[in-house]
């Protein structure tokens, strides 16, 4: 009997280390006014708060410097609080490199300049979902309890030039091979920027690696937003399936190959996507591509619009009723199109991740006048949240498809691995059942391999189209508010006049654009011009709609021929 009773105590014990081993920090995600990721973090000593993007493009930890300012850059100076960080507040603070300037341009066209630092990090939203546990090990502590997870003697940029960007970046991708722009180059800086790589080499996680949820984000861009402290997690080095529905499905990262020096930087997250579809609310579905289309995606948190084959945004157009402004550079579509029930999917092989139409869509409203684009018939008007790829010379799945999905990015290994992100309240089902596991050995837990054999690489060099091929939809606001083209389906109008403006990115993140350009790659456009799935098409509502279709028709095979 004692013997059974030791063997059931040695148990528990091993059971107990086992689930320990298997912890690992989650980060809470909150959303900005903006509808960008964040996490809250702390800055040196004292604490300095810092709200960072989560940012999957960039290797880069980054902060906006306080230097002009010296009535807070100063010791005991209480500047605590804001997006700025002091290096002379903190008692901490190194500056690195002799004060080397670096000038940072990168592939998402954002570009920083400034000075390397080392200081202590902290962040104030960490979790443990399992036992709670106290870990201190070289420079990084967590503790769940409190949470709390600090990571000592981390190095960063403090950037001096920023362009309107105004809060920092917390890096997540990998190294950059870049000789062309040396001081990008990541053999300009060691371990110690690397978030994740800091975090490895302290034994806090096994392999250079994360998972991202954030479908806790339940507001759509429709209306307001407001900003939310918990919208999801970031996960350090490990994987929980109460995150995910269906299978989680790993690819191996698609290279970046650099045009000027021909070098590839593996540290992306760029996957295989071969098939964009648009399905109703009775599961009817549409392929908006053609039965050979496959291209590199780059996973992008920190964009709020996708860029997407201009042949894909015009069968979207189609099927939405969708009317191009050349004034506003947006396509404008009723918001009641958000209330069907229709899903955008997009197929990565043997992977299907639907986004809801509704996450495609923008406000019109402008904050100073309290008013919004309309149509004629009342109805307001959204933004689709969709640019053609020319304006950033490679494709792009932005915040409406990551929202939508749960990824996974092993940089050690080169692996990425997504799945269709779990509902809030099924993750609440499964969180006494599901079991995290870490990610290790080159191996992401519970993933299947993808069944894409083809070999591909992303490069910014796309092939130029006339800058007039979209004069068949261009459109002029009149001074009192109505939007007029002398076409009949453009026939517009608001209750009052809205500053016409050029779209960004990011919010209010306004960066520079390429200006490469590409059509779409679809062929099939003239066989799929009348709308087939009957709950976007309201004949009623919406007369314009044939003639814009023949029209979009006529633009594409303009396209076809440059």
């Amino acid at each position: 009997m004692i013997k059974i009773l030791l063997s059931l105590v040695f148990l528990s014990l091993a059971q107990l280390v086992h689930s320990n081993k298997d912890e690992t920090p989650h980060i809470i995600v909150g959303r900005d006014y903006s509808g960008l990721y964040y996490v809250n973090t702390t800055f040196g000593t004292p604490g300095q708060e810092q709200q960072l993007r989560v940012d999957m493009s960039q290797p880069y930890t980054w902060v906006v410097s306080g230097e002009i300012y010296p009535q807070c850059n100063k010791l005991n100076s209480g500047c605590l609080t804001g997006s700025l960080y002091y290096p002379l507040e903190s008692t901490t603070s190194h500056e690195q490199d002799n004060g080397e300037y670096v000038r940072l341009q990168f592939l998402d066209l954002i570009s920083i300049n400034g000075t390397k630092y080392n200081d202590n990090m902290n962040f104030t939203n960490a979790v443990i979902e399992s036992n709670g546990s106290t870990y201190e090990k070289n420079n990084t502590m967590w503790n769940e309890q409190d949470g709390w997870l600090s990571i000592n003697k981390t190095s960063f940029i403090v950037a001096n030039e920023t362009g309107s960007l105004v809060q920092g970046s917390l890096g997540l991708a990998g190294p950059i091979n870049d000789p062309a722009s040396d001081p990008q180059s990541s053999l300009n800086f060691d371990e110690s920027y690397y978030f994740l790589s800091h975090l490895k080499n302290d034994g806090v996680i096994e392999s250079s690696s994360y998972s991202l949820w954030v479908n806790n984000d339940t507001d759509d861009d429709i209306n307001q937003l407001l900003t939310n402290d918990n919208i999801g997690r970031l996960l350090l080095g490990a994987v929980d399936p109460k995150y995910y529905e269906g299978e989680l499905v790993s690819f191996q990262a698609i290279p970046f190959k650099d045009e000027q020096s021909g070098f590839l930087s593996y540290g992306y997250p760029i996957v295989p996507m071969s098939k964009i579809s648009i399905t109703n609310n009775n599961n009817e579905a549409l392929n908006l591509t053609d039965s050979n289309f496959l291209q590199p995606v780059f996973l992008h948190s920190r964009y709020l619009y996708s860029y997407l084959p201009l042949s894909v945004i015009i069968q979207v157009a189609i099927q939405t009723n969708a009317v191009y402004v050349q004034s506003l550079d947006r396509w404008l579509v009723a918001c009641e199109i958000g209330d069907l029930g229709s899903n955008i999917e997009f197929e990565f092989g043997n992977l299907t991740i639907g986004v809801p139409t509704v996450d495609f869509l923008g406000a019109t409203n402008n904050v100073n006048t309290n008013s919004s684009l309309h149509f004629t018939n009342g109805k307001e008007a959204c933004y689709l949240k969709m640019y053609p790829n020319y304006a950033t010379s490679f494709s792009v799945l932005g915040k409406s498809f990551i929202k939508n999905a749960y990824i996974v990015h092993d940089i050690e290994s080169g692996q990425i691995a997504m799945a269709q992100a779990a509902f809030p309240s099924n993750v609440e089902k499964a969180s006494n059942s599901s079991a995290a596991k870490k990610i290790q050995s080159s191996t992401i837990p519970y993933a299947i391999t993808n069944n894409v054999t083809h070999q591909l690489t992303m490069s910014n060099s796309l092939a130029k189209v006339s800058s007039d091929l979209l004069d068949k939809y261009t459109a002029t606001i009149r001074s009192d508010g109505e939007i007029f083209t002398g076409r009949s389906f453009y026939d517009t109008s608001r209750t009052s006049t809205i500053e016409s403006h050029t779209p960004t990115s990011t919010a209010e993140e306004q960066t520079s654009t390429k200006q490469n350009s590409k059509t779409g790659t679809s062929t099939a456009a003239a066989s799929r011009t009348k709308p087939v799935l009957t709950t976007f098409s309201q004949k009623d509502d919406n007369p314009w709609l044939f003639p814009l279709a023949f029209a979009l028709v006529g633009l594409f095979g303009l396209s076809l021929s440059l």
